[in-house]
């Protein structure tokens, strides 16, 4: 048996997206960057449950979602990703942000952040060249539930 509904209440999930594209911009050629360098929560905002239910007793839970991407991140500034702004290299912290497509399977989310940005919050960092800048990327998380929450 399976039921199946629509729902526009939050569900969270914490989220890291550890791969990261970013477009190429003036004479930076397009990157990606792959570590574990942020880890955040996505609210999901928009979603699809489908519960399918076995003879056996268990459950399986398929959950689609939309919604938005909030996680500290850290980056590196250095000379050269700041244009001679920044003289010696050091990991700041950024907020990213951004639009979030995930499927969670049971507890665990597999998510693609179609549309990212990288916000600084301190003065050294608005200088790096992909601040407020788009990437793409994708992501691992667990819903919150895992932890005890919600």
């Amino acid at each position: 048996m399976a039921v199946s509904k629509f729902a526009f209440k939050p569900y969270l999930s914490i989220l890291t997206v550890p791969l990261k594209v970013r477009y190429a911009l003036d004479t930076f050629p397009q990157s990606a960057q792959i570590g574990l360098t942020n880890i955040g929560v996505s609210a999901n905002l928009f979603n699809y449950r489908l519960d399918r239910y076995f003879s056996t007793g268990n459950k399986a839970s398929h959950l689609f979602s939309l919604g938005v991407l909030l996680a500290p991140s850290v980056e590196e500034l250095n000379p050269g990703n700041t244009d001679k702004n920044v003289n010696k290299t050091s990991k700041q912290l950024f907020m990213s942000t951004g639009l979030t497509v995930t499927y969670t399977y049971n507890d665990v989310t597999f998510a693609l952040v179609p549309l990212g940005f990288e916000i600084a919050t301190t003065n050294d960092e608005k200088h790096y060249i992909y601040n407020k800048k788009m990437w793409w990327g994708a992501g691992l998380g667990i819903s919150t539930k895992l932890l005890g929450f919600f």
